[in-house]
Order: C-alpha cells, then sequence, then structure tokens
C-alpha cells in the first residue's frame, strides 16, 4: 500500500470511528420524541461522551443505590475533576439531580443533551473553566429499573418510564434528613464532596391545569439566608423568568392550590426532607423544575433543556457575585443569636401575578353523582390572582454554643458524619450543667409515612438540668459551616428533626413502672417530703371528676411526678450548652 492509498485509509478510519461515537451520543429521545432512555442507555451515553471527550467528561460511581447498580455523577469541566481545586481555583460548581422520581424523566433526556453540547459547543465549553458542572444522571436507580407504561396515569408520555417509588418503595424526595436509603447517603456524600453553590432538581408535575409548559420551585425566600434571598429574588430570579419567556417558554411559580387557580396559588415552604430544602441549608440557592404532565413528553424534555442552558449561562454570568453572596451568607448565619424552626404562612398578604389560565366550572359526574372540576381549553385568559408567598417565624429557639448528643445514638453520628459536621468527643465521663428538653406533648400519625411516623405538634419545655455524660459522647459546636443543618435536625420543633422522623422514641416509653398496692402506702411518706404535690394532687382530685374515680391514674400522677418517676422518660437526651 503507497502512502496516499495509506493516508485517505487512516482518514477514513478516524472518520468511520468518530461518526460511530457520535451515534453513541445520540439519546433514545432524540430517535424517538416520545421515548425516555433506560438506566443502562443513560450511563453508557456518558461514558461514551466521556471516552471522546477525556479533558472535558468524567464519569465515577458516587456510592451504591438500593440494587446492585450504583449511583452516578458525571463531571463537566475543562479545569480538572477535583472538588478541592475546583474550589481553589474559585469555580462555581453547578449540580444537577434527575430522575429521583423516574416516571418524571425530562431532566434525565434534558441533561444528557445540555453535556454533549458542552462538549460542542464553543460558548458552553468556555463556560466549563469558571463553572464545574456536576451532573446526577438517574438518583433513583432501583425506581428507574421499575419500568411500566402506566403508574404515571394522568401523564403524557413518554411511552414507558421509570416508578416514584426505589426497591423500598420510598419517596427519595422525603428522604434527604433521614437518609433511609443507600441512595441519599450516597447523595449527601456527593453533595458534601462538591458543595456546590448552585442546584437544581428535575421534575413533572401533577395537579391543575394550565397552559404554561414548566413551573419552579425556588427556595422560600423568607426562610432562605438573607444575602442569598435578596439577591436572588431581587436579581437572578426575575432574569430567569424575563429570559424563559424570551425564548416563549413563559414559567411561572409552582401551582400549589388551595382549589382552582383563580384564586389564587401558594408558594411551597419545602423543609429539609426535599432535595431543595436539604440543599439550601448549605448556602446553596436551590431550585426544582416542575414541567406540565399534560404536556407533550418531547414538549416537557425542551422546556427542561431550556432551563437548564439559562441556568447554566446565568450562573456563568453572576458567578463571583453568586460566590460573594454566600460567603455573606454564611456570616450572616453566624452573626444570629435566634434561629426560626417553625414557619406559618401569612395568608392576609399576597403578591399579585398575571397568570394565563383555563376557565374552571364545576360539572356534575355521571360517576361519581357529585360536582368535579373542568377546565375549558377552548377559551385562555391572563388573570390577576393572588401568589400567597409570604411566611413568618412561627417558632424560633436560642442558638447554643454547643449540642452534646450521646454515642449511643449511632444512626444519628452516621448522618453527622456523611455531612461532614464538625464536632469532638468527650475525653472523660462528665457531669455538666446543660439546657435540657422535656417533651410536654406531641401526635403521631395512625399510618407510617415514608418508613415512619412522623412525630408534629410537640410542644416542649426548656430545663436546667445536671446531666451525666460519658467518655466519647459527641460535643458539636454550633458555629460551622453547617449551622442551619445541625439546628434544623436537632431542635425536636423542627418539621424534620431527628426527633421527628422517630430517632429517638426510645426516650418516649417508661421502663420502670410500680404496683398500686405497694406504692399506695408510700404515698404519704412522698406527700410529707413534697407538700407542693400534695395540695396539686388535692387540687386535681376535686376539680376532674373522671381523674378521681381511676385510682390508678390517681397514683400514677403522683409517681409520675415523684423522685421514684425515672429522669430520663420524655427528657430529650440531646442537651444544649449556652
Amino acid at each position: 500500500m503507497n502512502l496516499k492509498l495509506k493516508f485517505l485509509f487512516c482518514v477514513f478510519l478516524f472518520y468511520f470511528i468518530k461518526l460511530n461515537a457520535q451515534q453513541d451520543w445520540i439519546t433514545p429521545f432524540e430517535q424517538n420524541k416520545n421515548q425516555t432512555c433506560t438506566y443502562h442507555q443513560c450511563i453508557a451515553f456518558y461514558k461514551a461522551l466521556s471516552k471522546s471527550f477525556p479533558k472535558l467528561v468524567k464519569v465515577n460511581e458516587i456510592g451504591p443505590s438500593d440494587v446492585s447498580y450504583p449511583v452516578h455523577e458525571v463531571i463537566l469541566s475543562s479545569e480538572g475533576f477535583d472538588p478541592r481545586k475546583a474550589k481553589q481555583k474559585n469555580k462555581l460548581v453547578l449540580m444537577i439531580n434527575n430522575g429521583i422520581h423516574p416516571g418524571e424523566p425530562e431532566g434525565i433526556d434534558a441533561s444528557m443533551i445540555l453535556a454533549r453540547e458542552c462538549c460542542l459547543n464553543p460558548q458552553l465549553k468556555s463556560i466549563l473553566k469558571d463553572i464545574t458542572l456536576v451532573i446526577i444522571p438517574i438518583y433513583n436507580v432501583g425506581g428507574s429499573l421499575r419500568r411500566n407504561s402506566t403508574t404515571r396515569v394522568n401523564q403524557n408520555g413518554p411511552e414507558s418510564y421509570g416508578f416514584r417509588g426505589n426497591m423500598q418503595n420510598l419517596d427519595l424526595n422525603r428522604d434527604f434528613i433521614k437518609c433511609d436509603s443507600r441512595n441519599a447517603m450516597s447523595f449527601t456524600a456527593c453533595f458534601q464532596k462538591w458543595q456546590p453553590d448552585v442546584f437544581v432538581d428535575t421534575h413533572t408535575s401533577d395537579g391543575a391545569d394550565y397552559p404554561y409548559n414548566i413551573s419552579l420551585i425556588t427556595t422560600q425566600r423568607d426562610k432562605l439566608s438573607k444575602p442569598l434571598s435578596e439577591f436572588l429574588f431581587g436579581e437572578m430570579l426575575p432574569k430567569l423568568y424575563a429570559q424563559m419567556a424570551l425564548q416563549q417558554d413563559e414559567m411561572v411559580p409552582y401551582v400549589e392550590l388551595k382549589d382552582i387557580p383563580e384564586n389564587g396559588i401558594y408558594d411551597f415552604l419545602e423543609t429539609p426532607r426535599y432535595s431543595t430544602g436539604y440543599t439550601s441549608l448549605f448556602h446553596c440557592l436551590s431550585f426544582m423544575t416542575e414541567t406540565h404532565m399534560l404536556k407533550p413528553f418531547a414538549v416537557r424534555v425542551e422546556s427542561t433543556k431550556r432551563f437548564l442552558h439559562l441556568l447554566l449561562k446565568t450562573s456563568y454570568e453572576y458567578k463571583s457575585v453568586i460566590l460573594q453572596k454566600k460567603k455573606e451568607s454564611i456570616k450572616y448565619e453566624q452573626s444570629k443569636s435566634e434561629y426560626t424552626i417553625k414557619w406559618k404562612l401569612n395568608d392576609l398578604i399576597a403578591d399579585s401575578i398575571e397568570f394565563r389560565s383555563y376557565p374552571t366550572m364545576n360539572a356534575l359526574s355521571p360517576i361519581i353523582h357529585q360536582a368535579i372540576v373542568r377546565y375549558d381549553k377552548t377559551m385562555e385568559a391572563k388573570i390577576k390572582i393572588p401568589f400567597f408567598n409570604h411566611f413568618e417565624p412561627a417558632i424560633n429557639t436560642k442558638i447554643p454554643a454547643y449540642y452534646i448528643i450521646p454515642q449511643a445514638y449511632h444512626q444519628i453520628t452516621l448522618r453527622l458524619d456523611l455531612n461532614k459536621i464538625q464536632y469532638t468527643t468527650l475525653s472523660q465521663d462528665s457531669c455538666i450543667q446543660v439546657s435540657s428538653y422535656r417533651i410536654d406533648k406531641f401526635a403521631s400519625p395512625e399510618k407510617p409515612y415514608e418508613h415512619h411516623f412522623l412525630h408534629r405538634g410537640v410542644e416542649l419545655t426548656e430545663i436546667p438540668t445536671m446531666q451525666c455524660f460519658m467518655k466519647g459522647d459527641l460535643l458539636i459546636p454550633t458555629t460551622q459551616f453547617a449551622r442551619r443543618y445541625i439546628i434544623e435536625c436537632l431542635e425536636p420543633q423542627a418539621a424534620d428533626s431527628y426527633f421527628a422522623w422517630n430517632f429517638f422514641d426510645g426516650m418516649l416509653q417508661r421502663k420502670e413502672y410500680f404496683s398500686d398496692y405497694l406504692f399506695e402506702p408510700m404515698v404519704e411518706t412522698i406527700f410529707k417530703q413534697n407538700p407542693e404535690l400534695q395540695s396539686e394532687f388535692t387540687q386535681k382530685q376535686a376539680q376532674d371528676t373522671l381523674f378521681s374515680q381511676d385510682g390508678w391514674e390517681q397514683l400514677y400522677y403522683i409517681y409520675s411526678r415523684s423522685q421514684f418517676s425515672e429522669s430520663s422518660y420524655m427528657l430529650y437526651p440531646v442537651a444544649k450548652l449556652y
């Protein structure tokens, strides 16, 4: 073979290989607009992209899922793939989480196309010098493998998709604090490794019908740290809405209804069980896209891709501001002496927003013989509706210098370690004057919620106590980056505290009791030693007829307030040091 033929053969071989590689970059969605990729197709796509662009794309396993296949991360960067070096180089980190509900797969397909375009489009490629893009391709691996065509009964495509629950039948978008799943533990490790500055989780909505392709949940502005909140709602968010509108894809806040759109929509108060509620605890600007279930799948994918493109470019444009506001946010939180652990909606105050709406009417159903809402999609009107988005503090707590947790609660230690919480351990057994909570009242559901009986309506009394702790118990300072996370987890009245999620239920049950026939003769001595208790008992006996007729309840009343009642019962084991 002469040199000319060799050259032509090499050129042919190069283009043949390149053509085949490019075929690997074509997504199943692009081949059929009503298809979403499978887990295996998705990972194979990213690995092919990484093979073709090894200096731009890296695919890693970040940890186990609830099945034998792992959770992955895809890193796109032109400056290396090390999170520590990314921080050293002052790069902004944008994280995209897809497939937490695999029946809502738009983000899976949109992110694949975005990743390819970041490799091929010179403008997007240049952004990767300043931004590290981290994509979790499919978070709920087990749910993705539970593929079917029926469980999203009201959704317009794709032809088949994954299932909302994982293999434990857990909703992973309720698992970020409690971490019952391996997926959540893997996500936590990945998130804390990168500590993103901007985060987005991709979803599909349920509920009302309206003309918009996409709606958006943003971290609730009242509970977001002030410096970040002022920037996000004053500058960045209006720009995102305006730019989506310029692309003929007008966006609206997530449509959380009381009844019908005409009567207004409600801001979504995401607590830390949700992805954006969790990520925002770490001074991260957090978003959740919700494309409309009744729009064709292709429209939903394109709308999600459009927003992800825009978020990447806007984060690049505001990079310096975002990083500066994050620093200010950390400093701001450290300056606070109180923290709001429970919020309430002020439904007397509402912003007014323009909303494109289909008229609604109540029609009698021939099936259930009751009125049911119907939408007239032949008409569309733009109307002013109230947007209830003002929340006020319902419960505040004083922030201690330290929390102390007995080492016996090793499941909590595991979660603190995953979240890189700094703590020391006591070097010797110590009795310390601390502040503790006595749990006075709480309620729990009759049926489990996400593998737990989530406590609510917690009432408590803070009391000074002398408590004895053991060598190895945890001493957690609150002057650290993860301050908000620590408070949300350890304050029992917080919506998603470890107490609420049943990590401390052992202290809600007595371990010792009394025998009535043996205890009753002791009461006279108890009253002599505690005349105040005798006075309280006599008064209750006189005023409460049911109580005065129940002998055991009367003895229990005395027992529970005497020195013989175990001191740990209903005493929250996490102490505070001011």
